[in-house]
């Protein structure tokens, strides 16, 4: 699994990839045109924003767990 770091240094869709390849779906929600997948990437957690409207990713959120 990458670290936090060396997920952030890839391009946006190869991050999106990798995080629904390799994370565990946490929770998924729906608002308007953009849903958003909350997963866990073993020590941090990764979400995926993406515009339904427009077929593509808006962003990815990566947060270190505060268990550590």
């Amino acid at each position: 699994m990458l670290s936090l770091i060396h997920l952030q240094l890839l391009p946006l869709q190869e991050r999106a990839r990798y995080i629904q390849d390799y994370g565990n779906l946490v929770e998924s929600r729906t608002e308007g045109d953009y849903s958003s997948n909350l997963y866990w990437m073993n020590e941090y957690y990764a979400e995926i924003v993406l515009n339904n409207a427009a077929g593509r990713v808006e962003e990815v959120l990566l947060k270190e767990s505060l268990d550590k």
